[in-house]
């Protein structure tokens, strides 16, 4: 089915040459606004940094509960790794972004991270991987607030989606996260607004789906 869709003009040229058409996800410069509003910025922690092994344990218990539902959503099959033996694989932290929120003394993450296994039997060399994205709000007091959801996969990824944060944008005294989704064969575009208590969902705009083979 198709659908209408604006599109926009500009006089902007990249610096660097854009890839084909047929590229998904099409790679991203930026995030345009209109009039005079700023946009801030979504911090990428880099790999390396201790804030890494922090956010790795604070999910720990998180990536833990979320593997075994997601690991049960298949029919006819169980992970071949038992559950007390996954526990002992380490979380590595693929990315991690970060900024403050509206609410005094309180910072939002979103991670992405997994965990890896060998090979099996008839893998072709392609071990499974648990991968877990989402949200982890921290506060004063040590309060903290961790909402992910973890997906099981080869290690093509079929069927995950990462993120690439586009920019801050803030109204009304209120602070918005904009980024894009994308996997294979999807892409989105989403405002949210992370509190303490939830991650508020503003808007969510599917800009690509193509079903899965």
């Amino acid at each position: 089915m198709s659908t209408r869709r604006i599109g926009v003009s500009t006089n902007y040229h990249p610096a660097e040459v854009p890839p084909a058409p047929t590229v998904q996800p099409f790679p991203k410069d930026g995030l345009v606004v209109s009039g005079a509003q700023p946009i801030g910025v979504i911090e990428t922690v880099r790999e390396g940094a201790p804030e890494r092994l922090v956010i790795a344990k604070a999910v720990a218990e998180a990536f833990d509960k979320e593997e075994e539902i997601a690991s049960r959503q298949f029919m006819n099959w169980r992970h071949p790794v038992n559950r007390a033996e996954r526990r002992k694989l380490p979380i590595e932290v693929e990315a991690l972004y970060r900024a403050p929120m509206d609410e005094a003394g309180w910072t939002a993450y979103y991670v992405e991270a997994v965990k890896r296994y060998p090979p099996g039997p008839g893998d072709d060399d392609c071990g499974l991987i648990t991968s877990i994205s989402g949200w982890i709000t921290t506060g004063p007091e040590r309060k903290s607030r961790v909402l992910v959801g973890a997906r099981v996969t080869y290690c093509d990824r079929r069927g995950a989606a990462f993120v690439l944060p586009l920019g801050l944008i803030k109204t009304g005294g209120r602070t918005y996260w904009i980024y894009q989704g994308s996997g294979y064969g999807l892409e989105t575009y989403i405002v949210a607004r992370p509190t303490p208590r939830e991650i508020e969902p503003h808007v969510f705009y599917s800009a690509c789906f193509c079903g899965r083979d």
